[in-house]
């Protein structure tokens, strides 16, 4: 008994592997969330497969082929929809589409059915334009998303951000770019998007990285409108190409000038602005100070200097607090990973609710530190350099989740519960669905679970984390969208028909039986489930 147990506790301590998988083809990006815990994550490489994956046990429930490679983060929406962008590459062999295409594609988060996919043409040598960044979604049935040119293109300088139907795939609006439009973006409280820009057509006077150069860059706010009007932009020397985050009105991001910039949302004034001495890529996590109640920036940079190669360079982690009311910065710490030469990461780092801080680079490492003072927890390594570029997520059940280059996905064991949903923007993208959007919640305690419909037999739906009376409603046509002003919040379904009103009882539990006619064998079901200024995500089912 004794051996048993130590086994079990050495096998669930912080930092070992509690499950890993096998995928086919490189990963890039974050894994996104749903609400019922599966895992989706996209590939890239050797063919674009979108996989639905068990976040308890990592195995592949479902897959897709994708018109083209996935290099970011797939987002997944209210109305029961994926949302991803792909790249031009060629897929692998025998994939339904032989020759890979770059564009917007929609999947069915149930089935991985494609609903729908959309191109931008005018790209360079007359094909589409690639889409190198994770959607935003928005509230206003719209799907944002930017696309790239490469820098320094003499011929084509300009590339669309463009705002789409999220049903329908039809683009309702544009806005052209001086650039590369590269990084995942945030939708702020009034619906305004913001986006930075990787290229201005000329290549910067800062120094040269790794051989390459740092083009100069603009960050960008849009309306959020279908005109998409640029309301501000900022320039700088460097590009613009990491993840942006957003506290108190403030747009938090990093520039390969070797500053963070935080800018006024409303004016695009720099509110605060911090010489991290060194380009990057990391995005902007943001936390609170326990004694100011300030919000602390976690960021990283890929070498120490702007000299890419330089002997013995390794990566920093980074703790930068900024004074609500000033903009002043100062610098809390800051930890050298372990990968060398610019191993940074693409993504963000993640803090949980027991004050744990989670970062992964591209040598290969993953880490935990504490997250007020910088100090090591644990750091495990993937066996695998080049991998672990995208930032971690965590399932809510504390599994730390992340991606390597060489197509596995791993689950490790933490001390955490669950990512920290009372700190402004806790991880890449800010949620587990990762929309961007910040009137999205970062976990899902209100949801709808996946109900067995049998036709002629008793059948029970189940809606947790509700205080108050729920309605549930239903659909046979699929997703929609239609505002509910009474309770302050949006239906997801098409032609939505109340099917209960529920009581949660004191665990926010609440439930509902019903029987299906046995006529209604093999229908679709769409179900949502509403209470006060809140709707679960939609969820598909078949009766069986």
């Amino acid at each position: 008994m004794l051996i048993t147990t130590l086994i079990l506790t050495l096998a669930q301590s912080p930092g070992t592997i509690a499950w890993q998988t096998q995928l086919e083809g490189e990963m890039w990006s974050s894994p996104s969330i749903a609400p019922n815990g599966d895992i989706y994550i996209a590939t890239q490489e050797y063919g674009g497969i979108l996989y639905r994956i068990d976040g308890t046990t990592g195995a592949i429930l479902d897959q897709a082929d994708t018109r083209g490679t996935v290099e970011h983060t797939p987002a997944i929406a209210d109305n029961g929809i994926i949302y991803l962008n792909t790249l031009r590459q060629q897929l692998h062999a025998g994939s339904i589409y032989p020759i890979a295409r770059a564009g917007t594609e929609a999947f069915d988060a149930a089935t991985l059915d494609t609903l729908w996919f959309v191109t931008q043409p005018g790209g360079i040598g007359g094909g589409d334009f690639a889409s190198d960044n994770s959607p935003i979604i928005g509230r206003n049935n719209r799907v944002y998303t930017g696309y790239v040119l490469w820098p320094g293109n003499g011929t084509v300088t300009s590339a669309p951000v463009n705002a789409i139907n999220s049903l329908t795939g039809t683009i309702e609006g544009t806005s052209w770019t001086p650039g590369w439009v590269a990084c995942p973006g945030v939708a702020d409280e009034d619906g305004h998007l913001y986006y930075g820009a990787e290229d201005s057509d000329a290549a910067s006077a800062l120094p040269l990285r790794g051989g390459g150069p740092i083009f100069e860059g603009d960050f960008i706010c849009f309306d959020g409108t279908d005109a998409m009007n640029i309301l501000w932009s900022h320039h700088a020397e460097g590009d613009f190409g990491s993840p942006v985050g957003y506290c108190d009105g403030i747009v938090y991001t990093t520039c390969r000038d070797g500053n963070l910039y935080g800018f006024d949302k409303d004016t695009g004034a720099i509110f605060a602005q911090h010489y991290l001495d060194a380009p990057t890529w990391t995005g902007s996590t943001i936390g609170r100070s326990t004694s100011s109640n300030n919000p602390i920036i976690y960021t990283a940079t890929g070498m120490l200097g702007f000299t890419y190669s330089a002997a013995g360079a390794t990566n920093r982690i980074i703790a930068i607090e900024v004074d609500s009311a000033t903009g002043a910065t100062t610098e809390l710490w800051s930890y050298h990973g372990q990968g060398i030469g610019g191993s940074f990461s693409f993504g963000n780092p993640l803090l949980d609710d027991q004050g744990d801080l989670y970062f992964t680079d591209g040598g290969g490492f993953v880490y935990c530190l504490d997250a007020t003072t910088g100090a090591q927890q644990w750091m495990a390594s993937s066996g695998s350099p080049g991998s672990c570029l995208a930032g971690p997520t965590m399932t809510n059940d504390g599994l730390l989740i992340c991606t390597q280059a060489d197509g596995k996905i791993v689950a490790y064991n933490t001390d955490g519960n669950h990512v920290n949903d009372d700190l402004p923007w806790p991880k890449y993208k800010r949620n587990l669905r990762a929309t961007s959007n910040l009137h999205d919640p970062i976990r899902d305690l209100f949801y709808l679970e996946t109900p067995v419909l049998t036709a002629g037999s008793p059948s029970t739906m189940t809606v947790q984390g509700s205080t108050s009376n729920v309605f549930l409603g239903y659909s046979l046509s699929g997703p929609g969208h239609q505002p509910i002003p009474a309770l302050d919040c949006v239906s997801f379904l098409d032609g939505a028909q109340l099917l209960a009103t529920l009581t949660p009882n004191a665990a926010g539990i609440s439930s509902v039986t019903k029987t299906p006619p046995l006529a209604a064998a093999g229908l679709n079901v769409y179900l949502e489930a509403f209470t006060a200024n809140e709707e679960s995500m939609v969820v598909h089912t078949v009766i069986q």
